[in-house]
């Protein structure tokens, strides 16, 4: 069992602020302490994309029988990982496949999506590429924490296990990183 020490924050916690503690006890990312947003409260740490791979291993479980060490669990009842893919780019993890078993419609898979992500993220778009790539669509996601973070937007590729892509049938996201202000890509 990991003991868990909590630091008060003067003003803000009197004023009644949210205050998000880091898993470790610190606050913000990496336990250091965090820039007050507007609205006097710090931000959360980032735990699953754009998280340090500290953050990201305290919240997600590896596979020990993935080959190449980049699945985690839970594992899905069709034997995959839910992340599977995983890789880490200058200390944070900014490449991973969410996958989604049984299928789920276009606007699951979004709001799945979403979940990963900052609670201040929005989608900027969505793009289906019927005759370029029929099984796929492309989302973008923009949040201010992450812009501000990492300078950087989410680029979602939602695949269907179909030769024709079809709303209720996306089996997967892959999220990558995606220079802020870049906009949606013309292809998978």
């Amino acid at each position: 069992m990991r003991r868990v020490s909590i630091r008060i924050l003067g003003a803000a916690c009197l004023l009644g602020a949210p205050v998000w503690l880091a898993h470790d006890g610190g606050i913000g990312q990496q336990g250091a302490p965090s820039k007050v947003a507007k609205g006097g409260f710090i931000p959360p740490p980032l735990v699953d994309w754009g998280a340090t791979l500290r953050e990201w291993n305290l919240n997600h479980h590896p596979d020990p029988l993935a080959v190449s060490h980049d699945g985690y669990w839970p594992r899905l009842a069709n034997g995959e990982d839910t992340y599977s893919d995983v890789r880490v780019v200058r200390g944070h993890v900014l490449y991973y496949t969410l996958e989604l078993y049984p299928a789920e419609t276009l606007g699951v898979a979004v709001k799945r999506m979403l979940d990963e992500l900052p609670p201040d993220t929005e989608v900027a778009g969505i793009r289906l590429l019927p005759r370029l790539h029929p099984n796929c669509a492309v989302i973008l996601a923009r949040s201010s924490l992450l812009r501000a973070r990492l300078g950087l937007e989410v680029l979602g590729v939602a695949r269907s296990p179909t030769a024709d892509f079809s709303g209720g049938q996306v089996s997967e996201v892959a999220l990558s990183p995606l220079r802020a202000g870049e906009g949606l890509p013309k292809r998978c």
